[in-house]
């Protein structure tokens, strides 16, 4: 749809699986991300429910609802989520299980790129050059950061204040990043410096905030809140 809510248009997907059409309605949609040319949407697509199929798969889909293509196998039970484009295309970073694994954009290639207890939420550095993403390990969720070849793990939000940091989200530029904290919003530099609480939040009563996202020019966060989207102008809370 356009910026202001007009024009929607619903993108017509395939039946997941001809072996179980009954089941159609019931399959459930998630995680969608454009490809940085603007031609395809990856999305998470499943039913926890079949016996000879993943609970979660990755699937790419042309805008107009044409090829669909399914990317992950889905074999073992494996849960898929969060799969997130490379800025040239060519990969696509995603969570596996408890970990997040890289793989070629046509599916082939995976390596597995973490190994905590709870990895989640990777999205890919403007510049190629960094993932972010959010972990659960020795019982505090932050935010970290790992070169896509698995080096220089680096936690940016290594502090008691937050207890439960996630949905991290680079600006345009790289230079910050948007996350979520107990509930509220935070900002900080990309090396985790200057981490400071959104007020601007809590004063309209937003008290539990998530899937905060830039806007192309770097102006404006949006996020969600209870069943809302809410538009903040970055120039009103600095």
């Amino acid at each position: 749809m356009n910026a202001n809510g007009s024009h929607k248009i619903q993108i017509k997907t395939n039946p997941p699986d001809p072996k179980y059409p009954e089941l159609r309605d019931a399959w459930k949609y998630r995680s969608p991300s454009w490809s940085p040319d603007g031609k395809r949407i990856i999305f998470v697509y499943g039913l926890p429910m079949l016996p000879d199929a993943g609970l979660w798969d990755i699937y790419t889909i042309d805008i107009d609802g044409s090829n669909q293509v399914k990317v992950t196998p889905g074999l073992d039970w494996d849960f898929y989520d969060d799969p997130s484009f490379s800025p040239n295309g060519n990969k696509i970073v995603y969570q596996k299980g408890c970990n997040l694994f890289i793989m070629n954009s046509d599916g082939t290639g995976s390596t597995q790129l973490t190994y905590g207890t709870l990895d989640e939420k990777p999205e890919w550095s403007p510049d190629g050059k960094k993932i972010v993403f959010s972990s659960l390990r020795q019982s505090v969720q932050d935010i970290f950061t790992v070169n896509p070849a698995g080096t220089n793990l680096t936690n940016l939000t290594n502090n008691p204040l937050h207890n439960f940091a996630s949905d991290p989200t680079w600006s345009p530029d790289g230079s910050k990043i948007a996350f979520t904290s107990d509930g509220g919003l935070w900002i900080m530099n990309s090396d985790g410096t200057d981490a400071h609480y959104i007020p601007f939040v809590r004063e309209l009563d937003y008290s539990f905030v998530s899937d905060p996202d830039w806007s192309p020019d770097g102006g404006k966060i949006t996020f969600h809140c209870f069943e809302k989207i809410i538009i903040l102008n970055i120039n009103d809370i600095n």
